[in-house]
């Protein structure tokens, strides 16, 4: 082989050897992997991580990989812009609600991407916290507050920050600017030219971010219950708190028929809080995870919170009033649906990723004096949230501290949505009225009678829907003329009833047991029914002696009677059930509808009749109407109606 040809052979070896060294022909980062989906969901549904740097500052960081599923437009040829939506929390998982998405009305027109934000619960790492969680649940429990219940959740956190630094998390590389960044990087390697940004709470504050830091290729905004990053969420914590609760005692007062049923509702309301400090109220509820059932006090400031996150639920509104009096006169069960909604809240969500963003962006810029000069201004019933605890673990996280970029108002001509409503306790539309301010392009709304996450109502997303048509005109608004006040329910609306919610909650859980619980009462109550039709037939054939034809028909025909009206109860109870879902699903929080005593009334009519039929059998016993085989069978037989009947008022 010849010098020359020797050479340019050891050269291309040394240029190969570089190519393939060189990280820059490594696996590119970023990227897009599909992957099978972490939740269930439809075959069409396409799902995936983004693999990024966790330190976009740090050249040498890993990478993590951040969920992703693309659900596809129902149309032959969907429009080429999708829409991204963005979770709230900090801490939410997008992925976690992928079912409520395939209906959307969004999909008829466009492709829907549910974007997992870094840390969050299907992205890897998950910076979840069950340290913390179990420590907030365990003083919630024992009514623990003060310096002991901080201490406890500042080792709790402790603990979770030093499990996730050894399992190589840099707590400081979670928080708005690094995910806006994962966005952005997103779009370009799924390949879309422009996209537009959807959030809902903080996903506002996301879609913010990106805006100001990466704002290419964003077609438009939706922001749903804005959170803008000059909004002082902490500062302003307290009198919102009273804000939205007077505003709830004057709308009531404006209704006249809730006027006349709670004509002092505002002072029932402070004395059901002073009382609640004095002797906390008592629930039972069943922990979201494990199924154990807690027995929780609710002090005053915890029933501020009850208050505090069913303005959350806009359905839940028009109830406030009628709970508040019924709370009042002692019915303390019907705050389970209010406890169970803190519990589902309580043990959601990435309680580190939380972390890691309040302690970046939003702890440095609400100073501890002026968190209590503003809940200063409020009436102290209504100051339920302190701080003192989030201060306290941001001094240990290690998150850092964000420069002032990061409590500054966000300006953009990128066309903008801005939809508020008047009943948001957390985001209200004093915090939309300040970003619209400086979105020149934006159209802001508000909504009478609703509260947070305003587009999972009608007129909302219909107005959505029409900004996303043409992001650059007013989109058709007309549906708000209709839109009222919250049509506050009274005690004449709804037979209350605890058992209603246990039942309706119940339903709702994936295990539950109780589509087995109804089919086990149905056999056991078909077991009489079966043996007063074989005692009819056989004695028909004269198989059996029947001694006594009118004692016997009438003791088997009411055993028949009272199995018949207790399995027409049921039905009776389940046609309430499904009628409230199909109609008015919220009346079963705190109740039954009002025909609900015509049902019961079966219940109260086979107890009576059991009595009756008790008597008789002793009656038969003693008089030894029939062979002690079947006295001890009839006294099997008369559990089932009795236990039912147990069953039903245990309810």
């Amino acid at each position: 082989m010849s010098r020359p040809i020797r050479y340019l052979l050891w050269g291309l070896s040394a240029l190969a050897w570089l190519w393939l060294a060189t990280p820059l022909h490594a696996e590119e980062i970023p990227r897009f992997e599909t992957a099978p989906c972490p939740v269930d969901a439809p075959e069409d549904v396409t799902c995936g991580y983004l693999i990024v740097p966790e330190d976009r500052n740090d050249p040498d960081s890993r990478t993590i990989r951040l969920a992703v599923a693309i659900l596809p437009g129902y149309g032959d040829t969907p429009a080429p812009d999708p829409v991204v939506y963005l979770e709230g929390g900090p801490g939410g998982s997008a992925l976690e609600g992928l079912t409520r998405w395939l209906d959307s009305p969004i999909r008829d027109r466009r492709d829907l991407i549910l974007f997992e934000q870094r840390g969050t619960r299907y992205s890897q790492p998950n910076l979840d916290c069950p340290e913390l969680k179990k420590v907030y649940l365990e003083n919630w429990v024992q009514d623990l507050e003060g310096r002991e219940a901080i201490a406890r959740e500042v080792e709790a956190a402790m603990a979770c920050r030093d499990r996730l630094q050894a399992e190589g998390v840099n707590l400081a590389a979670y928080n708005s600017a690094a995910s806006a960044a994962d966005l952005a990087d997103l779009r370009r390697v799924l390949g879309y030219e422009r996209w537009n940004l959807y959030g809902i709470s903080y996903g506002t504050r996301l879609a913010l971010t990106v805006v100001r830091d990466h704002p290419q290729g964003i077609r438009s905004i939706i922001l749903d219950s804005v959170d803008p990053p000059q909004w002082d969420t902490l500062v302003s914590l307290a009198p919102n708190t009273a804000r939205v609760i007077n505003h709830l005692l004057v709308g009531c007062a404006a209704d006249a028929d809730c006027r006349a049923a709670y004509p002092t509702l505002e002072e029932d309301l402070y004395r059901l809080l002073e009382r609640a400090d004095e002797q906390p109220l008592q629930v039972t509820a069943r922990h979201p995870e494990s199924g154990e059932m807690l027995h929780l006090p609710v002090d005053g400031d915890t029933l501020v919170a009850h208050l505090f996150l069913a303005f959350y639920d806009s359905d839940v509104i028009p109830y406030l009033p009628l709970l508040i009096e019924e709370l009042k006169a002692g019915e303390e069960d019907l705050l389970l649906p209010l406890t169970t909604m803190l519990l589902d809240t309580i043990n959601s969500g990435s309680e580190g990723m939380h972390n890691s963003v309040q302690c970046y962006e939003e702890v440095p810029f609400n100073p501890p004096e002026e968190i209590e000069a503003a809940a200063a201004q409020v009436n102290p019933l209504l100051v339920a949230y302190t701080f003192t605890e989030t201060l306290a673990v941001c001094d240990i996280w290690g998150a850092g501290r964000a420069g002032p970029v990061e409590d500054a108002p966000v300006y953009s001509d990128i066309p903008a949505l801005i939809l508020e409503g008047e009943y948001d306790p957390i985001t209200p539309p004093e915090a939309g009225q300040m970003a619209a301010a400086t979105l020149s392009r934006s159209f802001y709304y508000q909504f009478p009678g609703l509260g947070h996450g305003t587009t999972l109502y009608t007129c909302p997303m219909s107005i959505t829907l029409s900004f996303l048509d043409d992001p650059t005109s007013a989109p058709d608004a007309g549906c708000l003329a209709a839109m009222e006040e919250p049509d506050f329910r009274t005690a004449d609306d709804l037979y209350l009833s605890a058992s209603a919610s246990r039942l309706f909650l119940e339903l709702n859980r994936e295990d539950s047991p109780l589509p087995w619980y109804v089919l086990g009462w149905l056999v056991l109550l078909g077991l009489p029914l079966a043996f007063v039709l074989l005692w009819a037939v056989l004695c028909l054939l004269k198989v059996w002696s029947c001694p006594h034809p009118w004692f016997d028909g009438l003791f088997h025909g009411l055993l028949a009677f009272i199995v018949v009206l207790d399995i027409l109860f049921m039905a009776g109870y389940a046609g309430l059930v499904l009628g409230a879902l199909l109609s008015d699903w919220s009346v079963l929080l705190f109740g039954l509808p009002r025909t609900a005593p015509l049902v019961l009334g079966l219940i109260w009519l086979a107890a009576g009749l059991t009595s009756f039929w008790l008597v008789l059998l002793v009656v038969g016993w003693l008089w030894r109407a029939w062979p002690s085989w079947r006295r001890g069978l009839y006294a099997l037989l008369a559990l089932i109606p009795v236990a039912f009947f147990w069953a039903v008022m245990s309810m």
